[in-house]
């Protein structure tokens, strides 16, 4: 069902020698969520794309990241200072308002952070991994963990204004870290029960939440005491279309203001005379890949796992099925990371040599898997070339497929052989790629038996360490070697993106995190 544009007729007396607009539209801009519907709306329980879509432009946190750049700059923190040692780090807070009209504090960040170290119960999806990135390195943070401490001893509201930070080691990727939805600032009194708060969020951004749905819809509505620059959008209505086919269709209808264009259309989309001029290729800091469980045979055989990682032709999965829509992966870091390696391929495709690896292993016979998957259309092809590919070297691969949210649970649970994950960064850093993919530090790794392989969770911990430069690429550059080569997952394809939007659409642009910012949309009609 499409949405027409709404109008408000507006009634005011007529006032000597002027004369008052009787009617004015309201601005509404359409779109789909990126994914299915989202999974909740507390920035703390936040998983996946669709949530950070909706929940980016709700919240914000101390710091956030300049979309060209990608570079943290000033959000609820005006300015900081960070002591010599690069331990302690002090945010001056700016003057905000929270969308229940309350100023923000500084006990309000002290709050949010402990929320977010020890959370109340029933807060889902688990929010240890974006924990352990934003506040993990935060002085008394393993005390909370264990239980022996509620509260972070590293925090302090020095006044209303001000923040103090200690850390218990250095961190060089606090403040790229701070940019992420789940650093987001809550007003105390809200977030108390965490059931309501999840469908009813309470934040300082440009944003509010007006309506959710489920299965159907989320409605934005613009903040109108916004601290910074107000958007022009009045209203941004993003609609539940899982079928990235259907969002396309309903777009050239009229019905979308801007869409997503799958990969089977990019050629397409591309040579339409009437679009030229209003579509937009984007690189993605992403990716796409296949998850083990080491903890279910024969899965728990490295032997098998590698075999299952050269046996997939990764450029002919861009090429065809994509149409060119990304770049092949041999590791989770992707381009346009300093620590990216574009010559590292420990695993190219070698069907030949896949079959040898399986009887090896104990397998000659082949072996059978199933993956654990949902109803996306892209992901849909991708599987079916990979389980073509598989086929040919002995492996027999299966489906299992669901609705999104039930795909999630069971992949957080790893509750699964194999499943498939793709992978948006939050922060454009290795840290990003290395820690909350492949090791125990995520909820689905840690299901999933990589606690196993701990050498690259301390290698990426030894970087942290260390200031920005080659020493620490290095060390993560070897990280990603430790979990590559123990096939802690098979990575596949970094994503690539194409966005059209509609004649009327100014503004609008996909960034490197895969987000549509709203911030700057404005209609001429």
């Amino acid at each position: 069902m499409s949405l027409k544009r709404l109008f408000f007729i507006i009634v005011v007396p007529l006032l000597i020698g002027n004369v008052v607009p009787a009617a004015a539209q309201e601005r509404v801009f359409r779109m789909a969520l990126p994914e299915g519907d989202v999974v909740t709306l507390d920035p703390h329980g936040f998983c996946c794309l669709g949530d950070a879509q909706v929940l980016f432009h709700v919240y914000e946190g101390l710091v956030q990241y300049d979309p060209q750049t990608l570079q943290p700059v000033p959000a609820l923190a005006e300015s900081w200072d960070i002591s010599e040692d690069g331990l302690i780090y002090t945010f001056h807070l700016r003057e905000a308002t929270f969308h229940n009209g309350r100023q923000v504090i500084a006990a309000d960040v002290v709050n949010s952070f402990n929320r977010l170290a020890n959370p109340p119960d029933g807060i889902v999806p688990s929010p240890t991994y974006a924990a352990s990135l934003i506040v993990g390195s935060i002085e008394g943070y393993s005390d909370v963990v264990d239980g022996t401490a509620e509260q972070l001893s590293g925090l302090r509201a020095i006044d209303e204004r001000t923040v103090e930070i200690t850390l218990s080691a250095p961190n060089s990727a606090l403040l790229p870290a701070l940019t992420m939805v789940p650093a987001a600032v809550l007003p105390m009194e809200a977030a108390v029960d965490p059931t309501t708060f999840a469908e009813n969020p309470v934040g300082t951004g440009p944003f509010m939440v007006e309506e959710w749905v489920r299965q159907d819809h989320i409605n934005l509505v613009r903040n109108p005491d916004y601290w910074g620059e107000a958007p022009a959008l009045d209203r941004v209505v993003m609609r539940v279309i899982p079928e990235k086919s259907v969002v396309l269709v309903e777009f050239l209808a009229g019905n979308l203001d801007i869409a997503i264009v799958p990969p089977s259309d990019v050629a397409r989309i591309n040579s339409d005379p009437a679009l030229q001029g209003r579509v937009q290729n984007q690189s993605i800091l992403s990716i796409w890949w296949l998850t083990p469980n080491l903890n279910r045979p024969p899965l728990d055989n490295l032997q098998v796992r590698q075999a299952l990682a050269m046996s997939i032709d990764r450029q002919a999965i861009v090429d065809s099925v994509l149409q060119g829509q990304g770049v092949p992966a041999h590791g989770p870091l992707p381009p346009g990371l300093s620590a990216y390696d574009p010559d590292y391929d420990p695993f190219p495709y070698d069907p030949e040599r896949a079959r040898e690896l399986l009887v090896e292993a104990g397998y000659p016979d082949g072996i059978d898997v199933e993956f654990r998957t949902w109803t996306d259309e892209v992901d849909g092809r991708i599987l079916t070339a990979i389980q073509a590919q598989w086929a040919e070297v002995g492996i027999r691969a299966s489906f299992n497929r669901t609705e999104y949210t039930a795909y999630i649970n069971d992949l957080t649970q790893c509750n699964m052989m194999i499943g498939t994950q793709s992978w948006t960064a939050d922060y454009a850093d290795p840290d990003n790629f290395t820690i909350p993919l492949a090791t125990d530090a995520s909820p689905t790794a840690a299901a999933c038996g990589f606690g196993q392989v701990p050498e690259a969770k301390e290698l990426a911990l030894q970087a942290l360490t260390l200031p920005l430069g080659e020493e620490r690429d290095a060390l993560y550059r070897e990280a990603e070697r430790v979990i590559v080569e123990n096939v802690l997952g098979i990575f596949v394809y970094h994503k690539g993106a194409t966005l059209v939007v509609g004649e009327n659409v100014q503004g609008a642009y996909l960034d490197a995190f895969n987000n549509v910012i709203l911030d700057t949309v404005s209609l001429t009609s």
